[in-house]
């Protein structure tokens, strides 16, 4: 062995600056193919932390306005999604996220603005492994004026004290933090930092409306359900309440970061077509129900 290398630096020595040229080439290579491969890895590895992740689709929408093109809706009426979870036994629960976000938020005298965050049901919490620190999911789902914040926002609000128990102001209304979650990780589709409880926006008389597509919706199924099954009852009963323009669809959650066509965008995307160098990657979306409408 220690003849092999006494050769290899002796041949090197001869090279000169070509060898070391020959070297840092390779080196550099190998840096570029490993961080490609780290780079795609975490790419694909988007939401998949989740226990049973292949369980958990979000409802989608295809709706056609009159003559115009079609268009996919990634949300869905608020009354749907009840129907589903009351309606469909295959359903083991169903986690709702308003679409709307919010501005500004109050802790004391102090102002806290360009806030990643959403109205969403104790389901949500529970479905996609939000680890509570600190406090109680149970008091946020009986308690409409409730929050729930990440690790980085509590010491962001309250320093070292205790975040459970105190209270945030946002749109004019006193919110009391009733847990503390960690962070999410980096490849994590969900990445908001306060989480109020969707009860407070459930009043509006609009989210009554099957027109009105505002809420995003997941469904977790039962183990051994039969997801086209599920796909077409959900379909079933958007035919019961008379919305014949609209089909829906489930795609899969660990799809989700790769999706690129439909109109309404609330999370943060990858590309479904990756290109390195003269090569290009298609990752490959699925759905169940195959919808009939595409947009454009």
């Amino acid at each position: 062995m220690f003849y092999h290398i006494k050769i290899f630096l002796r041949n090197l020595q001869r090279g000169g600056i070509y060898s070391s040229i020959n070297i840092a080439g390779l080196a550099i290579g190998i840096t570029a193919s490993v961080l490609i491969f780290m780079w795609v890895h975490h790419e694909r590895s988007f939401d998949r932390y989740h226990p049973d992740a292949e369980r958990i689709y979000r409802v989608m929408n295809t709706i056609k306005f009159g003559e115009g093109d079609p268009w996919i809706f990634a949300s869905s009426p608020y009354p749907m999604a009840l129907a589903i979870g009351s309606d469909i036994p295959e359903v083991e629960s169903t986690a709702m996220m308003y679409t709307s976000m919010f501005g500004r938020v109050n802790v004391g005298n102090e102002v806290f603005s360009g806030l990643s965050g959403a109205y969403v049901n104790k389901s949500w919490l529970e479905m996609f492994n939000y680890k509570p620190v600190d406090g109680s999911f149970d008091a946020f789902g009986n308690h409409p004026l409730s929050v729930v914040i990440t690790e980085t926002e509590a010491a962001k609000f309250f320093g070292n004290s205790r975040a459970v128990g105190q209270t945030v102001n946002m749109d004019n209304a006193d919110y009391m933090v009733q847990a503390v979650v960690k962070d999410n990780p980096s490849n994590s589709s969900f990445q908001y930092k306060i989480m109020a409880s969707v009860a407070v926006v459930l009043k509006e008389e609009m989210l009554q409306d099957w027109g009105n597509h505002n809420m995003i919706t997941f469904v977790k199924l039962n183990a051994g359900a039969d997801a086209e099954q599920v796909c077409g009852k959900i379909n079933d009963i958007i035919v019961r309440n008379e919305k014949n323009n609209t089909t829906a669809f489930m795609r899969p959650l660990t799809d989700i970061h790769f999706e690129t066509d439909q109109a309404d965008f609330y999370i943060a995307h990858g590309n479904k077509l990756w290109t390195v160098g003269d090569i290009a990657f298609v990752y490959g979306l699925r759905q169940l129900c195959e919808p009939r409408h595409r947009k454009g």
